[in-house]
C-alpha cells in the first residue's frame, strides 16, 4: 500500500546559468565549433583491437573503406554559426549533408590521422587542411579535436574547432613571391646595391 510520498528538490539555477553562458559563447564564437559524439567510433575501434589490430596506421592505409565506416559512426550534435558561415550553409542539416563531400583530396588525410590518434588513445589532435564550401570557395583551416574531460572512456562528447587561415596563407604566399622577386632583382644587378 502507498503510505507516503517524498519529494527532493535541488537548486539548478547556477548550472542552468553556466550552460546558457557556454551555449552563447559556443554559438557566437568567431571560430567554427562542432560538438560530436564519437562513442560508436570508440566501440568500433575497440572491436578492431579485440580482433587483434594493433597498428591502426597500417590498418587504415591498407583498408581505406574502414575510414568511411568510422566516419559514418560519428554523430554531429551541434554546430555553431561560424561553422555554418565558413561552409556557406544555412543550417546544421545542410552542413551534415556537405560534410562528407567537401574536403579536398589533400586533406582527406585529416580523417585518417584523427582516427589513428583516437585509436592510440589520444584525446587531442591538430592538423591543417582545406575544404570547398557550398559556394565553391577553397577554405584553408587549422583543425583541432579535443575530447571533453570526463568523456575519455567513451568519446561521447568531442569538440572540434576550425580556424579559418585562408587569408593568412594567402598573405604568406604573396610575401614569399615578393621576397623571391626582390632577391632575383638584387641578384641580377651588375651595379652595386647597398641598403643602409
Amino acid at each position: 500500500n502507498l503510505i507516503g510520498l517524498i519529494g527532493v528538490s535541488r537548486d539548478v539555477t547556477e548550472a542552468r546559468s553556466a550552460e546558457a553562458k557556454y551555449r552563447f559563447i559556443f554559438d557566437n564564437a568567431p571560430i567554427g565549433f562542432w560538438e560530436e559524439d564519437f562513442s560508436r567510433v570508440k566501440e568500433y575501434l575497440d572491436a578492431l583491437k579485440k580482433d587483434g589490430i594493433k597498428d591502426f596506421r597500417k590498418f587504415f592505409k591498407e583498408n581505406p573503406k574502414e575510414i568511411d565506416r568510422c566516419i559514418d559512426r560519428i554523430e554531429i550534435l551541434n554546430v555553431n554559426r561560424a561553422t555554418l558561415r565558413m561552409n556557406a550553409v544555412d543550417d546544421k542539416d545542410a552542413f551534415i549533408q556537405r560534410l562528407k563531400r567537401n574536403f579536398t583530396p589533400e586533406s582527406e588525410s585529416i580523417y585518417y590521422e584523427e582516427l589513428v590518434a583516437l585509436a592510440e588513445g589520444k584525446t587531442q589532435f591538430q592538423s591543417e587542411g582545406s575544404f570547398v564550401n557550398e559556394q565553391g570557395d577553397a577554405v584553408n583551416v587549422l583543425f583541432k579535436l579535443n575530447v571533453m574531460p570526463g568523456r575519455e572512456e567513451d568519446l561521447s562528447l568531442v569538440l572540434v574547432s576550425l580556424i579559418d587561415v585562408t587569408e593568412s596563407k594567402r598573405m604568406a604566399n604573396e610575401l614569399s613571391i615578393m621576397r623571391l622577386r626582390y632577391e632575383s632583382i638584387v641578384d641580377e644587378q651588375t651595379e652595386m646595391i647597398c641598403r643602409t
